[in-house]
């Protein structure tokens, strides 16, 4: 999602976004040795080696100002996060054990932040109240508060 923001922000279809995600989990597959999740210093690592992105950045103790902040600099955040915590009403129950999801903005004065959500059909700006969103991030393995930040790239390399 962030990399087709940054690309152009033209929508995909399913057809075409499947096809990437398959590209991706066969290049994860070849360069791990299986498709597994991924914590967010692994996920960080794989938009590098994946997209050739250079300038990619895993923040760890992270607070609310932390995304804001991001945000606020034009950076869409990346959160990993223990998906039933976020007791999002379209996924299918009981949701997904372990999930990711891109922070697009914030909304002060209702406390929510906008997302993508690619856990269901109704992820386009989905809103999160702060306190869900915060409790529900969790690095997979440590369970750290974490997230990726992938500023606009000048230039990246074919994958």
């Amino acid at each position: 999602m962030v990399v087709n923001y940054f690309n152009d922000g033209q929508p995909r279809t399913i057809a075409v976004l499947g096809k990437e995600i398959l590209k991706m989990v066969r290049f994860q597959k070849k360069k791990l040795g299986g498709h597994y999740d991924l914590t967010a210093k692994q996920m960080a690592q794989l938009v590098k080696d994946y997209y050739g992105y250079e300038n990619v950045d895993v923040k760890y103790d992270i607070t609310i100002q932390d995304i804001k902040d991001e945000l606020d600099k034009g950076n869409p955040v990346i959160v990993p996060a223990a998906g039933r915590r976020l007791y999002n009403p379209f996924y299918t129950p009981p949701g997904p054990y372990y999930h990711a999801l891109v922070i697009i903005g914030y909304n002060d004065r209702t406390g929510e932040f906008v997302t993508n959500d690619p856990g269901t059909k109704r992820g386009k700006s989905f809103r999160y109240k702060y306190d869900v969103l915060y409790n529900a991030i969790s690095d997979w393995q440590t369970r750290a508060k974490a997230f990726l930040v992938i500023p606009r790239q000048t230039s990246q390399k074919p994958n």
